[in-house]
């Protein structure tokens, strides 16, 4: 059952990872009409993220392995 929404778990979640060095990003997406949280980071070799596999609050989660994110250009 959710209790709350999409917006919601995505603040919850990203509150939760913000403190890890691998942690990049979070986005929400809603593809095939499903809600969904996107989960963005350095490496996937973090335990923390095995339970997320499952879902969050009852939303399904997609772990994204960005690497680290560096400017395309100095000049930015």
């Amino acid at each position: 059952m959710i209790t709350m929404t999409i917006h919601e778990a995505a603040e919850t979640l990203a509150a939760e990872l913000s403190g890890f060095k691998w942690f990049v990003s979070l986005g929400v997406g809603n593809p095939n009409g499903i809600q969904t949280i996107y989960v963005y980071v350095k490496s996937l070799r973090h335990p923390q993220l095995a339970g997320l596999r499952d879902g969050y609050q009852g939303f399904p989660v997609v772990i994204e392995n960005t690497g680290v994110v560096r400017p395309a250009n100095s000049s930015f």
